[in-house]
């Protein structure tokens, strides 16, 4: 007994105390995951002195640390700068634009009709087959970062006349920054897109495309929606007494899908969503509580520009539809978030926004071993940025992460409420054509 006593004691300490790489990782995974959550941080204090726990969590990456060292984004200006890439048509419509004080040439033809060229060099072609090599972009993409240097889209498609159509296959990214990326081709093959994820959604008609995301703690989904004018935020019907359910906001709302936005006050779990934390902009129209800059921001502005970020005020950046929570994972081309990063593996939800105005959306599972424990902060930021994000944030996740398409609710909440979700303050629409 005695034996067992020393050799269970050892093992504690080791695990507790000890600065074995493995074991570390471990440990703070556990605390982190554990602290994050609003009703089980036991499983930590439980566990593990006060301090091993303060040490971990002293090294979390907050809001504060991922904002003020970068400016808001506003590339709607630089849009506007540079009206060859935004508005011109390209006649082949698979290639690059070469972006302002790139290297690279326009990208060569691809198939298909007409596409519209995007920001920073991104040109994006129509249905058809894979985009040709994609010239150089902005060598200095918000006066930082190299963006254009990742290969062509392929087909980011826009229909025959120009206007956002659904989400095609992306052709697979290549080159260093300022240089030429290899072709965009029609994607990794039938079901999946060029990252080799499963398609599980391809809605022309609604221009939209739903991929299956999988990584080694994690299930998920992302939804791309290739017109952001159609991305909304809407409030709850009756603001401070209680939220709403997903499908209700779609069904009001007149939406194709949704997912999940602001946290709420949800005191042990049993919160009905009506006090919402931070701030939220609906068409224009403010409703939160504190200080307008406590959490980051991840809202369009008037020309569908996601903006993401700490604001004191709304209207100087000329907000119309925002959701608060954070942190913010891409700012201006650059990720802001690696690992963990004190955040743990959680259940999550995101919104993007690619450099040709495509809006991704994305939810993982989580807090269900054998299907998904959840996935980092710095992974869902990697795996939006792979997919050519330049701009991200987090919104609310654990129990009220949740995705709907079309009256159904896609992948699995953690949350008994399964088939509709947690009822919420406000949500992130996609409405209908």
């Amino acid at each position: 007994m005695l034996i067992l006593l020393v050799v269970a004691v050892t093992a504690y300490c080791l695990v507790a105390f000890s600065d074995i790489p493995i074991l570390l990782s471990a440990r703070d995974i556990w605390i982190e995951t554990a602290m994050t959550t609003a009703d089980h941080q036991w499983l930590a204090t439980l566990l593990f002195p006060r301090s091993v726990i303060e040490s971990t969590m002293g090294r979390q990456v907050m809001p504060d640390d991922v904002t003020q060292r970068h400016d808001l984004v506003d590339i709607g200006a630089r849009r506007d700068e540079s009206d060859d890439m935004q508005a011109a048509y390209a006649d082949a419509g698979g290639g690059r634009a070469a972006g302002a004080g790139g290297s690279g040439a326009a990208g060569s033809a691809g198939g298909g009709g007409a596409g519209r060229a995007g920001a920073s060099g991104s040109g994006v072609g129509a249905a058809g087959d894979g985009g040709g090599a994609g010239g150089a972009g902005a060598s200095d993409y918000g006066g930082n970062n190299g963006y254009g240097g990742r290969g062509g889209y392929g087909e980011t498609v826009f229909d025959g006349a120009g206007d956002r159509g659904a989400m095609g296959q992306q052709g697979a990214y290549g080159g260093a920054p300022g240089q030429g990326g290899a072709a965009g081709g029609a994607g990794a093959g039938a079901g999946t897109d060029a990252l080799g994820n499963k398609i599980i959604v391809d809605d022309a008609d609604q221009g939209i495309r739903i991929v299956e995301v999988k990584g080694a703690t994690y299930v998920g989904r992302v939804l791309f929606v290739a017109d952001p004018s159609r991305v909304v935020v809407r409030h709850t019907r009756n603001p401070g007494a209680i939220g709403q359910l997903i499908g209700d906001y779609l069904t009001q709302h007149g939406a194709i899908a949704g997912i999940n936005g602001n946290g709420f006050d949800d005191p042990e779990g049993h919160g009905k969503g009506g006090s919402i934390i931070g701030w939220s902009v609906s068409g224009g129209k403010e409703w939160g509580t504190g200080p307008r800059n406590e959490y980051s921001s991840s809202g369009f502005s008037e020309d569908d520009v996601l903006v993401v970020g700490k604001m004191s005020s709304f209207a100087e950046h000329g907000i119309r539809d925002m959701v608060q929570y954070g942190p913010a994972l891409i700012v201006d081309g650059k990720l802001l978030i690696k690992g963990s990063a004190g955040w743990g593996l959680q259940p999550r939800t995101a919104i993007g926004q690619l450099g040709d105005g495509t809006v991704a959306l994305a939810t993982v599972d989580g807090r269900q071993p054998g299907h998904s424990v959840g996935i980092t902060a710095g992974d869902l930021a990697s795996l939006l940025y792979d997919y050519g994000c330049v701009n991200a944030g987090l919104c609310d996740g654990g129990s009220s992460s949740v995705m709907m398409y079309d009256g159904s609710v896609i992948g699995s909440p953690s949350t008994p409420m399964k088939d509709t979700g947690r009822y919420l303050p406000n949500a992130i629409l996609v409405l209908r054509k």
